[in-house]
């Protein structure tokens, strides 16, 4: 009896190990470009990587759903990191990732970058610190990339169990927004289109399938003009 309880823990043990590293594997797996296409890299964190469809995500999180309306001379690449941050201060911040470093390896012509959701957790929030260490990304990502777009992150309706502070969010996009004009970097406000519309989002506080295409469809009828020739 006590030989075949053994057994049977030790096979649902190593079930869930093994789910564990197949699932860590499948997120952590990046991305690669397509020869001969346009490459468009979006850079992110659960918003864009798509936590809140995750069980179809590659059809139906935003940019997969942008690619669709882009066309087929363009490839949207998702570099989402669940996560990740702007602030160093945080296990997650976005360039000490390997989807960060890959792709400025790639010299990437067209980037869109979404963060600021995550930065609202850690602890005391520095405005003056977050608006350093922003000024510092878009300076990295700059030398680089020929196009940045920044996207304001979208609006957290409700208290999650991740701790992100919905009442941070505001203050995280305006300083977001007096930072990229410094830099002379365009912006695409996803913070005003989604603030009043809860039913984008799942109870857990991100978006869903109708979020996405909502933010796709958006997001489409913007970059028109800023990728006009490519």
């Amino acid at each position: 009896m006590i030989f075949w309880l053994i057994l049977l823990l030790s096979v649902i043990f190593n079930a869930f190990y093994l789910g564990f590293r197949y699932a860590s594997y499948i997120q952590n797996k990046l991305e690669t470009p397509i020869q001969g296409k346009q490459h468009l890299y979006c850079l992110g964190d659960e918003f864009t990587y798509g936590y809140g469809v995750l069980s179809h995500r590659k059809a139906y999180a935003w940019p997969y759903l942008l690619n669709v309306s882009l066309g087929a001379k363009w490839q949207v690449i998702n570099y989402g990191i669940p996560g990740a941050t702007i602030r160093q201060s945080g296990k997650n911040a976005i360039t000490e990732q390997r989807a960060f470093k890959t792709m400025l390896e790639s010299t990437p012509e067209h980037v869109l970058l979404m963060l600021g959701a995550n930065d609202s957790k850690l602890g005391v929030f520095s405005n003056l610190r977050f608006e350093d260490e922003l000024s510092s990304l878009l300076s990295a990502l700059s030398e680089s990339c020929k196009t940045i777009i920044l996207l304001l992150p979208p609006a957290v309706i409700c208290e999650n169990p991740k701790e992100i502070r919905p009442e941070l969010i505001s203050e995280i996009v305006d300083t977001e927004r007096s930072v990229a004009e410094k830099h002379g970097i365009p912006v695409i406000d996803l913070y005003s289109l989604t603030r009043t519309h809860p039913e984008w989002y799942t109870d857990a506080g991100y978006l869903n399938r109708q979020g996405n295409q909502k933010i796709a469809d958006y997001l489409a009828q913007q970059l028109s003009p800023l990728l006009q020739g490519d």
